[in-house]
């Protein structure tokens, strides 16, 4: 071999996988499961082929489509398919996680600008995604940490361009909610709570006739019982069955009629609401859809779904609207209360009867539901990658009790002195010191690590120490202007070239000892 004595060698031929999604500008290639399939032959490549799509054409792709209305459904088909293929890839490896939610990130804001093209109104409302929420990515790359700094500008804009208070996952129905608003301006929602009125109007006259009818029917059967009298047989007695007093009695008896609930709540906003959910604008149901599944699917992870079981009726099963409901949306509302047409003791009424009996308001009381899981969560100001991007202290392992300490930066010295007692007995007390504390204090954390590379006390060679480093050096945390405000120290060039030199003086000590390979892979991030 150190020869290089040359040998001949038969080469095989090199043939990619055809379905192989080479990095593309038109994204409406990856539509109709076309990445999905991709992903299952091509597993890594084509995640990697389609996060460089995302990264290198997304942006020229949005501004060339903008007044395509089919670009909307193929940015979230893709946002669909790739978390699908990425989250079953990636697993729990949070850099790769980091990639995966960068990525849907950015088609989520590309989703955003084409919803307001052909939604305008939702310009007004939160973008409901917090604009701190890459804040525990673990980035890199600088393009990949000038893409977080794009999408989160965007996300701060989108905050300070907000007019309406009320949230787009809010059950609050008022005047300014988005279901209201949007009715108010829309001749098309107008014309189609004309239309519900103008047939349930006939159908409760056709009910209101029906209930005459019968009502008259009854009188007039009693009347004839009324005439007769009953008949006796001399060896029997009383005979109900050949009695025709008894036989009309009980026909009368007998007569029921199905109640007609009104369609329709009685309060004029929730009206407009119903209305605006039989037939919301298409943009806004897309939106709304991958909205929520990014801030509950990804963001709430481990959090338990709300309790209180399905609804009892959806919006479009419920027999008195159905007929006008579109269907297909993760996002829609139920009703917490059974229609009466579902209650067997309201849903007829025995003849004679009153209008009041028969003719009854709407029971429904609609909240907005979750149809992969359940009640839509209303408040999102913790949803947060922070599990998905920490990763897990290996188990079993001494430094498990400490995980606290790498997944955040809200502790301070004091608090790990004050934590001294909780040190494992594995850990000598003077590394236990300097592991809790490297994250205490998030401007702190890079003078902490130089400090650490020149120190003794933290051992370098353990993965548990390699993962903290990881989580200092990597995450990005806030914005301050447009520079990330824990990592301001490296655009201080004296702060730089200490840690370079310090640096390279841990790889001068270890470099001899093949047992420190972590630490080489420390130096080296």
């Amino acid at each position: 071999m150190l020869d290089s004595v040359s040998r001949d060698h038969s080469h095989g031929s090199f043939n990619p996988n055809e379905s192989r999604l080479y990095p593309t500008y038109d994204f409406s290639r990856f539509s109709n499961d076309q990445l999905a399939v991709a992903i299952a032959n091509g597993g890594h490549v084509a995640i990697a082929d389609f996060e460089e799509s995302v990264e290198r054409y997304l942006e020229s792709w949005v501004k060339a489509s903008m007044d395509d209305k089919t670009a909307l459904d193929v940015i979230a088909s893709c946002i669909q398919q790739y978390y699908v293929g990425a989250k079953r890839l990636y697993g729990a490896n949070p850099e790769d996680n980091s990639t995966m939610i960068l990525a849907i990130m950015d088609l989520w804001v590309a989703l955003d600008r084409l919803a307001i093209q052909q939604c305008p109104l939702l310009e007004e409302y939160s973008p409901e995604i917090p604009s701190k929420f890459l804040h525990d990515l673990l980035l890199h790359r600088s393009s990949a940490i000038n893409r977080a700094l794009h999408i989160e500008e965007y996300l701060c804009r989108r905050h300070e361009g907000t007019h309406q208070l009320t949230s787009i996952f809010s059950n609050n129905v008022d005047e300014s909610c988005f279901s209201v608003k949007f009715f108010q301006t829309s001749d098309d929602l107008k014309r189609l709570h004309g239309e519900i009125y103008k047939y349930s109007e006939r159908d409760r006259e056709e009910k209101r006739a029906e209930l005459v009818s019968l009502n008259q029917e009854s009188r007039t059967l009693l009347r004839q019982a009324s005439r007769l009298n009953h008949n006796h047989s001399y060896r029997d007695g009383h005979d109900t069955e050949t009695c025709r007093k008894c036989q009309l009695e009980d026909e009368a008896e007998s007569l029921t009629i199905h109640a007609h609930e009104w369609p329709l709540p009685s309060l004029r906003m929730h009206v407009q609401r119903v209305v605006f959910e039989l037939s919301p604008p298409h943009a806004f149901s897309v939106w709304r859809d991958m909205t929520y599944m990014i801030l509950r699917d990804i963001g709430l992870l481990s959090v338990q779904d709300s309790p209180g079981g399905r609804p009892f009726v959806f919006l479009d099963t419920f027999s008195g609207l159905s007929r006008w409901a579109k269907r297909g949306h993760r996002v829609t509302i139920g009703s917490i209360t059974k229609s009466f047409s579902d209650q067997s003791h309201y849903k007829s009424a025995q003849i004679p009867a009153e209008e009041s009996d028969v003719l009854v308001n709407n029971g429904l009381r609609f909240k907005l539901f979750d149809r992969h899981r359940s009640w839509v969560i209303e408040s999102f100001s913790k949803s947060s990658v922070t599990e998905l991007c920490t990763p897990p202290v290996p188990n079993p392992s001494p430094y498990c009790d400490l995980h606290r300490f790498v997944s955040g930066t809200q502790h301070t010295p004091n608090d790990v002195i004050a934590c001294q007692s909780d040190c494992p007995k594995e850990i000598n007390l003077h590394e236990f010191i300097p592991f809790a504390g490297l994250r205490s204090g998030p401007r702190l954390q890079w003078l902490n690590i130089a400090r650490e590379l020149a120190s003794p006390s933290l051992s370098f060679r353990l993965e548990e120490v390699h993962t903290l480093i990881i989580q200092a050096a990597w995450q990005l945390g806030p914005l301050s202007g447009r520079v990330r405000e824990w990592h301001i120290d490296l655009g201080i060039s004296s702060f730089g070239n200490t840690l370079l030199r310090e640096l390279e003086s841990l790889l001068e000590r270890v470099m001899a000892n093949w047992l420190e390979e972590v630490t080489a892979r420390s130096i080296g991030m």
